[in-house]
């Protein structure tokens, strides 16, 4: 089933969407991220360990600020999603491609969360 969604009426900004989950157990914080230039020195790639509870594969998010990085899922407006993996556990690496060839001092922070088999509902951070 779908999960259930709400968001506010207008002029409540103030106000965040609640959406109830149709997930019986809700992913755990994934761990062990290593990010590391490739050979050829213009993408990122990244592992992981396996969440064992990510039925809907991973997603991937960036942000440029390091204070940033406990906001960074879908709702922050500062993160970008750079990759989504397939929809399974055990798939966990990531390629963010051209991200190395960006200006010269630019650092970025990767965050990466395991989605709930409905394919929406995100682990925690």
């Amino acid at each position: 089933a779908a999960p259930i969604a709400s968001t506010p009426p207008a002029g409540l900004s103030d106000c965040a969407p609640i959406v109830i989950s149709s997930c019986a157990n809700q992913p755990m914080a994934v761990t062990n991220l290593l990010a590391f230039k490739d050979a050829n020195e213009l993408d990122v790639q990244m592992v992981w360990d396996v969440e064992s509870v990510s039925d809907g594969g991973y997603n991937v998010y960036s942000v440029e600020v390091k204070r940033e990085i406990p906001f960074s899922n879908t709702t922050a407006p500062t993160s970008q999603l750079v990759f989504t993996t397939t929809a399974s556990a055990a798939d966990t690496s990531a390629v963010d491609v051209g991200v190395a060839m960006g200006p010269a001092g630019e650092i970025l922070y990767y965050q990466v969360v395991g989605i709930c088999s409905d394919g929406v509902t995100e682990g925690p951070l």
